[in-house]
């Protein structure tokens, strides 16, 4: 039996310990996850989810790392054009906002990068890129410790792989969290690099089985490689049903060689660890063209342009494996990585947090604009796709459930809906110019005579 005199020492037992709990010192903060960001250039989604006649899907590697990850496969960029879709991946700004889409703009002090928001946390911040329109004269270089590009080639993935690693590596010998940004052009097509004639570059074992008629790759003036596309589409230039094929086909090839260059990487995040410990994007600026609404290389807003892979694998996956299929753009990104990383978004930012559990995540509209023709945009809302030219009022309209490949024009069936988008449309233009910034212009040339040379070859100017 308890007495009296046993009771109250219990108590005072009990009122020490939990005194002492008190002054115990708290339990450290988890650390903050890792960040890679991979930057696919030119891949098409369809790619993503595409398989071989022999039914192995066409990316082995990456649709693997999908299987862990969350996939979007409603991604959609803002425009067909590298410059203002990584700007928008980078801000989680509409280029409608940033207005960062020609060789002369120059991003706006006034809009916060991913990278500084990483930085002034303490991480270890780091951009490795291969193209002149993500040179840092434009603003990408904003909260990047290292900011590098790296020479351009027939292929560049191997030289990025190496460097991410290298990277990664230096980042955790130094005790921070690194956030890392890798852009890789390899998908693109090819300029006449070396007497390069492929239109879309593998190494020979990737496309020993395939017929390649020289007329089929040059045309009459022997322009080659990208010129062979870019003048097609400006001469207007019919083009066989094979011979477009064989580009495509081309294209997937080199695609097959930039999948297992990734597997080498992914090999590389598993055996050291850090899947576990970090977080890992891998997406794209937008797709490419091959002639399905009449053009090749990307310009337009049709979804073989502007429908991109975005997977995102958090640390440890806990939440991977799943499909997500609402309408979502590259400005979800930026607040969607931040918030992972337990850090608030680029104030500027204009999406949605896509790991959040109640994340209201899908868009009432996403708009897209062409890369040639600034005044042609198109609007996706409610499963349906209006395309309008303010210029010239030229309108198209596709339903998007009965029609995903956006071939078959509804808008002379159709006026109250084409009338009800319009509107939607200008709304929306309306409210992303509201909140643009002041603009600011490059003093000087950002390009030299080689680059321009090389952005002339590819399409660019």
């Amino acid at each position: 039996m308890r007495t009296p005199a046993t009771l109250l020492a219990s108590a005072l037992g009990l009122l020490l310990g939990g005194l002492t709990g008190c002054d115990r010192p708290a339990a450290p903060p988890a650390p903050r996850p890792d960040v890679l960001v991979v930057s696919l250039d030119t891949l098409r989604a369809d790619l993503l989810e595409a398989r071989r006649p022999d039914g192995t899907p066409e990316m082995p590697r990456l649709a693997a790392f999908a299987a862990g990850a969350v996939r979007f496969p409603n991604a959609f960029a803002p425009m067909a054009f590298t410059l203002p879709s990584h700007m928008t991946l980078l801000t989680g700004a509409h280029p409608e906002t940033h207005f960062v889409t020609t060789e002369k703009d120059v991003l706006s002090p006034e809009i916060e990068t991913l990278a500084e928001v990483f930085r002034q946390a303490g991480y270890a911040t780091a951009g490795l890129q291969t193209s002149s329109w993500l040179k840092a004269g434009f603003g990408f270089d904003r909260g990047f410790e290292l900011y590098e590009e790296i020479p351009m080639g027939l292929a560049a993935a191997g030289r990025i792989i190496d460097r991410v690693e290298a990277e990664l590596a230096r980042a955790q010998s130094e005790g921070r969290p690194a956030f890392l940004f890798a852009h890789i052009f390899d998908a693109h097509s090819d300029f006449g690099f070396d007497g390069n004639r492929l239109s879309y570059h593998s190494e020979p074992a990737y496309r020993s089985d395939l017929e390649i008629p020289d007329s089929a790759l040059c045309d009459a003036e022997q322009r080659c490689a990208t010129d062979y596309l870019l003048w097609a589409d400006r001469e207007q230039r019919e083009v066989s049903e094979r011979d477009r094929e064989l580009h495509f086909e081309l294209y997937r090839r080199g695609a097959r060689q930039l999948d297992d260059a990734l597997g080498e990487l992914f090999d590389h995040l598993e055996a050291s660890g850090f899947l576990a410990r970090g977080a890992v994007v891998v997406v794209s600026d937008h797709g490419e063209e091959f002639r399905e609404h009449g053009r090749f290389l990307h310009n337009q807003v049709y979804a073989e342009s502007l429908r991109v892979p975005l997977l995102i694998r958090p640390p440890g996956k806990a939440t991977g494996g799943r499909v997500d299929p609402r309408p979502v753009g590259l400005e979800d990104l930026a607040p969607t990585l931040a918030r992972l990383a337990g850090l608030p978004p680029p104030a500027a930012h204009q999406g949605f947090d896509l790991l959040a559990p109640a994340a209201p995540g899908a868009h009432a509209v996403l708009v897209g604009q062409d890369k040639l023709r600034r005044t042609r945009y198109g609007l996706r809302a409610d499963q349906r796709l209006l395309v309008w030219d303010f210029a010239d009022s030229a309108t198209q309209l596709y339903d998007l459930a009965a029609d995903p490949g956006e071939r078959v024009d509804l808008a002379a069936e159709r006026p109250q809906e084409v009338a009800e988008l319009r509107t939607r449309l200008i709304a929306e233009l309306r409210r992303l110019r509201r909140e643009r910034p002041t603009l600011r212009q490059a003093e000087g040339e950002l390009f030299g005579p080689r680059e321009r040379e090389t952005l002339r070859s590819l399409g660019y100017l």
